[in-house]
């Protein structure tokens, strides 16, 4: 006759010693730990074999990916050949810091396709053509998906009192700073497309607020202002896109941005001249060590600049 052993989840005979039993408890448990073990090693295995631009290379369909020393990965698109496989090599180099990275022109230049992320750079050698930068940016994606974030706080800065800069701006479009936020769904949307371009980590959005301009064309006009945990940081990678959408067919603006301390960043606006049907103005402030991380820049602004700082 046989009986369970519950705990061991085993059929064992009746007439086993109790001793007998218990090792073979023992046995079945100190598997399952070493199986749990292995498998636990595993998953540590891939996710940091996952984690590095090899694997980024070969995600973006770069089978031939390779290692070529300890900082640097390349891989030749599919369909290359021959001499012209070196001058189409898609590769990525890891730097000591994002800023040694950041040194190269991100985009396209004379020497080539270059793509920063991180303490990474992603390149494509000149000549190069849509397929070599669809790699590239595939491979960039990917980097930014594996690359942790540092953790940064949200500032928590009051409601900031108009500056003369923000009422000038008012003037201009027609409006005031106590005058009733616009309504309807043109202008909701437009607010929450800035609202979620600006939900970035660090980036707090202090006021935002769509006002009916009807004096000037478009008649929907932004005025936002945030609060920045990253000053640097923010003005060189955060920023753009908001830029497109408070510009979006030439819509007037105006953009304030403050550090933690609510001490100004940036300062911008951009209005069409009332009456004038091609005709613009807008004021810029940038903090002046930051010059160089603005995305906006004024015209008159020439000779050598101070490089972006890294945060």
């Amino acid at each position: 006759m046989s009986v369970i052993d519950r705990e061991a989840g085993l059929a064992t005979d009746s007439r086993a010693a109790p001793y007998s039993r218990q090792k073979m408890r023992i046995a079945v448990l100190a598997a399952v730990v070493l199986v749990s073990a292995g498998l636990l090693a595993g998953c540590g295995t891939r996710s940091a074999h996952s984690a590095s631009p090899l694997y980024c290379l070969k995600a973006a369909g770069l089978s031939n990916a390779k290692a070529r020393g300890s900082n640097t990965w390349q891989a030749i698109p599919p369909g290359v050949h021959g001499t012209n496989a070196w001058k189409q090599t898609v590769e990525v180099d890891e730097f000591p810091t994002a800023a040694k990275a950041r040194e190269i022109i991100n985009g396209p230049s004379p020497l080539g396709y270059f793509l920063p992320v991180g303490r990474y750079l992603v390149s494509v050698p000149m000549p190069f053509g849509n397929q070599e930068i669809h790699f590239a940016r595939a491979v960039a994606s990917c980097l930014r998906r594996i690359t942790p974030t540092p953790s940064v706080r949200t500032p928590s800065v009051g409601a900031l009192r108009p500056s003369s800069m923000e009422r000038n701006w008012f003037g201009r479009v027609g409006s005031t700073p106590s005058a009733p936020a616009a309504t309807g769904v043109r202008a909701d949307r437009r607010a929450e497309s800035i609202r979620r371009a600006v939900q970035k980590p660090g980036v707090q959005i202090v006021s935002l607020r769509i006002y009916s301009t009807p004096a000037i064309a478009p008649s929907l006009s932004s005025a936002l202002v945030l609060a920045v945990a990253r000053p640097a940081y923010s003005l060189r990678d955060q920023l753009k896109p908001v830029l497109l959408l408070l510009t979006e067919n030439r819509s007037a603006y105006y953009l304030r941005v403050v550090d933690a301390r609510a001490k100004r960043v940036l300062e911008s606006y951009w209005s069409p001249v009332r009456g004038a049907a091609v005709h613009a103005e807008g004021s810029l402030y940038v903090r002046p060590r930051l010059i160089s991380c603005s995305p906006i820049v004024a015209v008159g602004w020439m000779g050598t600049m101070p490089p972006c700082p890294s945060k």
